[in-house]
């Protein structure tokens, strides 16, 4: 698992993890602003998102998260 790191307007720092799975695939686990000098939930978070991906997908999937609460196939 790795993190792209980089800053966004207003100098606001923002995280993207992902995972390389194997062959040609990259899978983006999570994204987050970052907050904390060390953010262990949100790595927590992410190993969680992987170990989903891991055993329970294996077809390409997209799920696009809704800040509001929604999550949408």
């Amino acid at each position: 698992m790795r993190e792209l790191r980089f800053t966004l307007s207003r100098n606001r720092a923002t995280r993207i993890t992902y995972w390389f799975p194997g062959g040609r695939k990259v899978v983006l686990l999570t994204v987050f602003h970052k907050t904390r000098p060390r953010e262990t939930a949100q790595v927590e978070r992410a190993k969680m998102a992987r170990k989903i991906c891991e055993t329970d997908h294996t077809d390409p999937v997209h799920l696009t998260f809704d800040p509001m609460g929604d999550i949408e196939s």
